[in-house]
């Protein structure tokens, strides 16, 4: 019996989308020789990032708690025998915050400003994406098997074949990172001057362009 004869194509699919959603991320870290100390700092920096948010009316269940961790810190230090020994000095607690949401520069503006009348300014990033990464995924499935057809049905028609049924797809299945190149740093800005006048953000986003792969299978007739 013969053996079906089938072809495989690789397909491409692309999507474009401006973004419609800020995020911004708060990185904070405490020290000291107490436990408790260093957790009390933690919690007062978690404090300031809230009330600077409230101030710039968000909710405080708007501020979500991507990491928290707290380790004892050592130093490696030479002793009088000139041999390497740990010397403790303290605890370290770290803590990342997460605010998303819509693509409002006035708003940014506002908690920028207020986040600029803390204490002490945290690190910060701030990167653009998409609310609906559903829509954007659906999209690049649906290209990319539009795209594997049409290549297909090219390499038929110059072979002197038809197209026949789908027998086969193969993809590994993965969601798209959805971020805008364009990412806004605390380190690029200065922390004194966010502390002498209101925060003005003018960042227009390079657009979020992704690409994905699935390999389709047809029969040839």
């Amino acid at each position: 019996m013969n053996e079906k004869r089938t072809i495989r194509v690789i397909g491409t699919g692309n999507a474009s989308r401006k973004p419609d959603t800020i995020v911004i991320g708060f990185e904070m870290e405490a020290e000291n020789r107490s436990y408790a100390k260093a957790m009390q700092l933690g919690s007062d920096q978690i404090q300031f990032i809230q009330d600077a948010a409230a101030a710039a009316g968000f909710e405080k269940s708007e501020l979500r708690t991507t990491s928290f961790s707290t380790e004892a810190d050592f130093e490696s230090v030479y002793d009088e025998k000139k041999h390497y020994r740990s010397i403790f000095r303290g605890y370290i607690c770290r803590h990342s915050l997460k605010l998303s949401f819509d693509f409002d520069l006035e708003r940014l503006n506002r908690l920028l400003t207020e986040i600029g009348n803390c204490q002490s300014v945290p690190q910060f990033s701030i990167r653009f994406t998409v609310k609906n990464p559903k829509e954007v995924n659906e999209e690049l499935l649906t290209t990319a098997a539009n795209d594997a057809k049409e290549r297909a049905e090219i390499l038929c028609r110059a072979s002197g074949v038809k197209l026949g049924a789908l027998v086969n797809i193969d993809y590994s299945f993965g969601l798209a990172d959805l971020f805008s190149r364009t990412i806004v740093e605390e380190n690029s800005m200065s922390s004194q001057a966010m502390k002498s006048c209101s925060f003005r953000a003018d960042f227009e986003p390079e657009d979020i362009r992704v690409s994905d792969n699935a390999t389709f299978e047809w029969e040839i007739i």
